[in-house]
């Protein structure tokens, strides 16, 4: 790596998080090259959720349906976790923000994003599935869901939202972001990529991003996210197939998914 001008960092789910940890250390161990990260489903966890401080980490499902809000000694938990199985790693720009009593908060992306000095180009999806299904720790998906579960995962792709464009507003000119409105994990993202939002798919905007080419914009957000009529290039919350259908009978779909209903465009239909 010695020799090399250009560096792309990149991972998929935990790996996507790891380049979240460890693009800033990378750009010190190579400082003549310019290190950039593009993590893929990496982002651990969202904050900003309903009624809980922003640096937060979403509450599980069982604790969101039983009224429980999460809490800082579950953070620790999970940083006590980290370090006596995979020996953590965590940035010291994070790190130089909290007490020795706080470093749990530099577990969460929402935290380490806004301490992060190499340009990122994030790809995710709004409702990553393999998150939303490790919150529900073991509970069922109803299918379709319930009202009380498409509230909670409704809450979850609010908070992403708001985590990541909170973030990425003051980094507007280095960083770029894909975010589509999928319940996928890593499927459809990445190079080349297969998920569409707005035209494109996100390799290709990594690519112009990278190399600075400026041919295509770097701030790809879905326009309308709902749960009830995804993006048509991968899978809904409430389907079961990649290929979204243009007729749903909402006879099955709960209040709750009508209420958060959008119309389609018709060129789609």
């Amino acid at each position: 790596l010695g020799d090399a001008e250009r560096i792309l960092l990149t991972g998929e789910s935990a790996g996507g998080y790891g380049v979240f940890l460890n693009v800033d250390w990378l750009q010190t161990a190579v400082p003549s090259a310019t290190v950039k990260g593009a993590p893929v489903a990496g982002w651990l966890y969202p904050g900003y959720f309903e009624g809980q401080p922003e640096w937060m980490i979403p509450p599980t499902y069982l604790q969101y349906s039983t009224g429980v809000v999460q809490d800082e000694s579950n953070m620790q938990d999970t940083l006590d976790f980290y370090r006596n199985i995979y020996n953590i790693y965590l940035p010291p720009a994070c790190l130089a923000n909290y007490t020795s009593e706080e470093e749990y908060k530099c577990t969460s992306v929402t935290n380490i994003y806004k301490h992060i000095t190499s340009p990122m180009f994030i790809m995710q999806h709004l409702y990553d599935s393999a998150l939303i299904e490790s919150l529900f720790e073991g509970v069922v998906l109803e299918s379709p869901p319930s009202d009380e579960q498409i509230d909670y995962i409704l809450k979850l792709g609010e908070a992403q939202t708001q985590s990541s464009s909170s973030i990425l507003m003051s980094k507007l000119g280095s960083d770029g972001i894909f975010l589509s409105d999928c319940f996928e994990s890593t499927t459809g993202l990445g190079f080349p990529g297969d998920t569409i939002v707005n035209g494109f798919a996100s390799g290709a905007l990594v690519g112009d991003w990278f190399f600075e080419r400026n041919m295509y914009p770097h701030v790809v957000v879905e326009d309308s996210p709902s749960l009830l009529l995804s993006n048509p290039t991968c899978r809904g919350i409430l389907e079961t197939s990649r290929v979204q259908t243009t007729t749903r009978d909402l006879a099955t779909c709960p209040k709750t998914c009508k209420r958060y209903r959008r119309p389609r465009n018709p060129s789609t239909s």
